[in-house]
């Protein structure tokens, strides 16, 4: 991926079907459970104002709650979690910061994980972040 590297979580494969918006896409099928990470030029360097798109996006459909900001490979991310009000068994992670003069978002839409099985998960791939 351009700017970063990562590690897929153990068992997910690359999504073949990307578009060249999306740096890494990757689906088990396990349950309906993905990961993306796009990266686009930098225009929301605030991350409150980047919270404010994130959650106008979803339109309601997701109610996001703010979790404490964390640092991914020393920068500074915003952390999202809420359940899909449509499906009820669908979490939503949206993270997400500023870097070398793009904007990250890494999402991940997880269903039949416990809270402790999603915060492995996601940990596990933002602890294999690294700025190229």
């Amino acid at each position: 991926m351009r700017g970063a590297t990562v590690r897929l979580p153990e068992g997910w494969e690359p999504d073949p079907t990307n578009t060249k918006d999306i740096l890494v896409a990757a689906v088990t099928d396990v349950y309906p459970q993905t990961m993306g990470v796009v990266a686009f030029p930098e225009t929301f360097t605030d991350l409150d104002t980047q919270v404010k798109q994130v959650r106008r996006q979803a339109r309601g459909r997701i109610r996001y709650e703010r979790m404490p900001d964390i640092y991914v490979a020393g920068a500074r991310f915003y952390y999202l979690s809420g359940r899909d009000s449509i499906t009820r068994r669908d979490w939503t992670i949206s993270i997400g910061g500023n870097y070398g003069g793009l904007n990250y978002t890494v999402g991940f839409t997880l269903a039949g994980k416990s809270d402790a099985e999603r915060a492995e998960l996601v940990d596990s791939v933002l602890a294999s972040w690294e700025w190229k």
